[in-house]
Formats: C-alpha cells, structure tokens, sequence
C-alpha cells in the first residue's frame, strides 16, 4: 500500500482518489471520482492490522455485506468492497458537510437543534436495529451533518436556518449475532472488537 500522500492520483479498481479525507485507527479514508458512474465517493482502507488478520477481514466482509442492505436517509449508503495490492477496502458515499464532533466545537447546540439531531440519529439506529445491524460506535465523530439542496420531511435545524442539514451515521455497523439477540440493543460502547 502506497503511503497516503501517494495514493492522491492513483486509480484504485475504477476509482480514482482525489484527496485525502482522514485517517486513524479504523484506516484512511481518501475521496476518490467513480469512473464508471461519474460520481463522488468515499473510499476507506481497513488499517494492515486489520488486513493481515484473516478473522477480521472475515467479519469486514460479512459487515459490509450486511450494511450495504441498508438504505436509509439517515445512514451512510455502502457502494461497494474491494481490493487494491493486497489490502481490502469498503466505498461508500461521499458526505458533503461536517461531523457533529466539529459541529459541537464551533458552537453548542440549543435545544430544538439538539432534539433535531437527536431524532435523525434515533431514526437511523432504528432502521439499522430493524435490520438486525448494531453500530457499536455510536459518538460525535461519527455523526456526520449533511448539507442538503432539497428537504424532505426533516425539519430544518435552529441553528442554520438558511442550509438544511441531514444527520448520516457513516462508520460501518456490525452485525448482530443470534447469540445475544434477545439482549436489548444500545448504541455506543461495546467491549467488542471493532474493524
């Protein structure tokens, strides 16, 4: 795998990163133009940790399977899996907007703004939980606030009256295992490992 900064220009299967968007313990996450759909995408790479472990790519690839079930205005979309040298990686939407952790920074939310953002992360994690997925990382970090052209039936936030925001959760979630399936579910901590 070439390191980050290489990787700008580089076509990976039919994509072609454009930019580097993050990186951290769950991998690097590049913007890159799908060439075959003429679109914008998000392209994560598991970290080699994760890569080099046959169990966990195991489980990456039944995860993305089962999150690419979902469809959900409140839930990031999975376009696709993948390989490039050896190392495996998820595509998936590319988000236009900001995460609730940078929104939160700049300014605190009042309260019909937090209710609003509430409502959007309850409505996602309940067509995840219908679908029997459970996101385990529930956090600011990775809520992201869309910019929206066009508002269905959200209400717009108190906070930008004039740019409609729509919450997307966007970390992959994980399925749930028929072993705890009568346990009630929670978003957030989890003492299970997370790829």
């Amino acid at each position: 795998m070439l390191p980050a900064a290489l990787m700008i220009g580089q076509t990976v299967s039919h994509y072609r990163v454009t930019a580097e968007l993050g990186a951290g313990g769950m991998g690097v996450v590049y913007l890159a133009e799908d060439r075959r759909l003429g679109r914008r995408v998000a392209i994560k790479f598991l970290p080699d940790s994760a890569a080099a472990n046959a169990q966990a790519l195991d489980r990456f690839r039944r995860e993305a399977r089962a999150a690419s079930a979902l469809n959900h205005r409140h839930i990031c979309t999975i376009h696709d899996i993948d390989e490039h040298g050896g190392r495996p990686f998820i595509v998936m939407e590319a988000l236009e907007g900001e995460t609730l952790h940078a929104r939160i920074a700049r300014k605190p939310f009042d309260l019909d703004g937090l209710l609003d953002v509430a409502m959007q992360v309850a409505e996602g994690l309940e067509a995840a939980h219908a679908k029997g997925i459970v996101h385990r990382d529930i956090k600011p970090s990775n809520i992201f606030r869309r910019r929206q052209k066009h508002r269905a039936s959200a209400r717009l936030p108190a906070t930008s009256p004039t740019r409609p925001m729509r919450v997307s959760l966007y970390r992959m979630p994980t399925t749930r295992s028929t072993r705890d399936a009568s346990r009630p579910m929670t978003a957030g901590c989890s003492s299970k490992r997370r790829v």
